[in-house]
């Protein structure tokens, strides 16, 4: 049985347009006419469809496919001419042959004009009916033979789409005759069955698939197929062993259906056959897997792992490797030292001597682990150690909590009362420090107030000014941070960097000096001016400049960086240092209050903490890079034009 003969089952609809009449659309305003045209047109075998005007006739091309149109000239809202054009601008009547019937425009003019609309014959009334039938009989007859063709067309089609389907399906695919004989075999089956083509034409089924108990049965009913008696599929998605050429049974998952001609009785089936061998391999892999491990796993959300006696993981379940946000294929090439912080190396190594190899198992301790991405977490460890057939030690078993999350609430909550401190302090800092200060600070204007400008003290009686209303303004700050104070209504003003830098060298020269630190200025013009509220930002630059210098003072090389450089609609301040660097588990704390790496007396770890805070107020935001032993740099973004806080927009 060669492919073409089941190509039929793949034809298109319109192969079966055969077995339905063809249809004339018969046009007219008058229903006599209509009615009269009908009877005629029985003759031809053909249905006709009425329409009484140009819009029913439209209605009706949405529903129907004509052999022919048969249009009335002189009708009302929409005459035969209009009709025409409208069934030639519609892709779907664009080829339907128009015959124009009239009784009042037979001249000439009318005539052409009815071949310019698209018509394919003119016949005035009254005609002769024997005329109009012969002229309606050869286009249907030229309409057959067009569908005739359609159908050559399409089932010539339907087979090479066949078979490009059958070369390119990776699943071996086979039809079956009704003497149980390949008679159509793909590429992919010759492949898997390791016979050659004009071997498996021709061959009984039974050859390759008849030792697979009831699903051979199901195919075959002694020499017949059993769809030959079946409505339904024989089977589908069943398990079979399909033999090859070197006797290998190879495991395939069988589909078979029955194969049709048209409404004839079955002739035969088509079997899909896919190879299945990975997937059986892979079950049972995780058979065994789910078998040793099930009780365990089920028994806890915690993260469990399984490690050899060198400290080579061997598995895991799901819940450590997203503690570790890595793949378990990414966790066989890692080793437990890898993924353990260096500073608790020697705690591992002591717990494993006197707890776990001397009584096979550890007391909770805790511990570090380092994640994929470089970030470390906190868990709560216990170990178990396995032992094989001989009694030596071939394994443990670790199970992992991550106390992230109970880390972060003890934080929270040593920080919340360390806030409350802080509250109380500064409530009292307030009221005692405020009075002192406002007298220092009359004092210091009466002295300015009476020393001429061009003396020497009149300066640094401003300096002195200055740097007492900056106490004032920590003691508010120090309020607002721990949220006991409030925002004054003070405006933001534009202040010169230049003079910013200049105010902060002066309070910084003699350690500058001392130090022997080399400072670089870099001002671009057209970052010459930043807002300020007060004098916030001098605050800023001092606390920056200040763990600049302590950052640099046993460093080799002592160098201090200050720039301002545009950067679109911000101004970017930055204050670099070649000084020892920052760690990187620190990197992300070092804006944290409290947070300090200096010696207890040399930082309190609120300068960077109120230093976010102030320049948030002004809009900007704050970023730190850093590297052990190259240095830091501390970057300042402020908005160049418009600065927003919690009273609105200022400008």
């Amino acid at each position: 049985m060669s492919l073409d003969a089941y190509t039929h089952t793949l034809a298109p609809a319109s192969s079966r347009v055969m077995d339905h009449r063809p249809k004339i659309l018969i046009v007219d305003d008058r229903p006599e006419n209509l009615l009269a045209l009908e009877r005629l047109l029985r003759e031809t075998g053909a249905d006709a469809v009425r329409a009484a005007g140009g819009n029913d006739a439209l209605k009706s091309t949405l529903h129907h496919h004509f052999a022919l149109a048969i249009l009335d000239v002189q009708m009302p809202e929409m005459d035969g001419y209009e009709l025409a054009e409208y069934l030639r601008g519609d892709e779907k009547t664009r080829n339907v042959p128009i015959i124009f019937l009239t009784a009042v425009y037979s001249d000439e003019h009318h005539v052409f004009k009815g071949y310019e609309a698209g018509a394919i014959d003119f016949v005035t009334k009254p005609y002769k009916p024997e005329i109009l039938l012969a002229k309606v009989r050869i286009f249907l007859e030229l309409d057959r033979q067009k569908r005739e063709l359609m159908e050559k067309v399409e089932i010539e089609r339907a087979r090479s789409y066949l078979e490009n389907i059958l070369l390119s399906m990776t699943d071996s695919v086979m039809v079956v005759s009704d003497d149980g004989v390949i008679r159509t075999a793909n590429e992919a089956l010759v492949s898997l069955s390791g016979y050659s083509r004009n071997e498996i034409l021709g061959m009984p089924v039974t050859l390759l698939l008849g030792d697979f108990g009831s699903a051979s049965r199901a195919l075959t009913m002694g020499d017949k197929p059993s769809c030959c008696d079946a409505e339904s599929p024989i089977y589908a998605n069943r398990e079979a062993r399909l033999r090859t050429r070197q006797a290998e049974l190879v495991p395939v998952l069988l589909s078979a259906s029955a194969l049709r001609m048209n409404a004839e009785a079955p002739s035969g089936v088509v079997v899909v056959a896919k190879d299945i061998r990975d997937r059986v391999e892979a079950q049972e892999a995780l058979k065994r897997s789910e078998e040793k491990y099930r009780n365990l796993y089920e028994s806890s959300r915690e993260g469990i792992a399984f490690f050899d006696m060198k400290g080579a993981f061997v598995d895991a379940n799901q819940a450590f490797l997203d503690m570790l946000g890595c793949g378990e294929d990414e966790l066989r090439t890692r080793s437990l030292r890898e993924l353990t912080p260096e500073k608790w190396h020697a705690l591992e190594e002591e717990i494993l001597e006197n707890q776990i190899m001397a009584r096979g198992y550890s007391d909770e301790y805790e511990k570090e682990y380092i994640r994929k991405d470089g970030s470390v977490f906190p868990a709560a460890v216990r170990v178990w150690l396995t032992r094989d057939d001989h009694g030596m030690p071939s394994g443990m078993w670790s199970l992992i909590r991550d106390v992230t999350t109970q880390r972060l609430e003890e934080q929270s909550r040593i920080m919340t009362e360390k806030m409350s401190a802080l509250g109380m302090m500064a409530g009292g800092m307030a009221h005692e420090l405020n009075n002192p200060m406002m007298c220092i600070h009359g004092f210091i204007e009466y002295c300015l107030k009476h020393t001429p400008a061009e003396d020497k003290k009149h300066e640094i009686l401003g300096d002195a000014l200055r740097e007492t209303e900056r106490c004032m303004d920590l003691v508010q700050n120090l309020l607002t941070f721990s949220h006991t104070g409030h925002v004054d209504g003070e405006e933001y003003r534009k202040v010169r960097c230049e003079v910013l830098f200049d105010r902060v060298s002066r309070l910084l020269a003699y350690r500058f000096e001392k130090q022997g630190i080399r400072i670089t200025r870099r001002i671009a013009e057209e970052s010459r001016e930043i807002w300020s509220k007060g004098e916030s930002m001098q605050q800023v630059l001092l606390n920056l400049m200040t763990n600049a210098l302590d950052a640099v003072k046993n460093a080799p090389n002592r160098e201090i960086l200050f720039e301002m450089q545009p950067a679109g609609e911000f101004v970017r301040m930055t204050v670099g240092d070649t000084g020892c660097g920052i760690l990187p588990e620190h990197t992300k704390r070092i804006f944290d209050p409290f947070f300090t790496t200096k010696r207890v007396g040399e930082g309190t770890g609120l300068g960077l903490s109120v230093t976010k805070s102030i320049v948030e107020s002004h809009g900007g935001k704050i970023h730190c890079e850093s590297e052990v032993g190259r240095g830091t740099r501390m970057e300042v973004l402020l908005p160049a034009n418009r600065i927003e806080d919690r009273a609105g927009r200022f400008s």
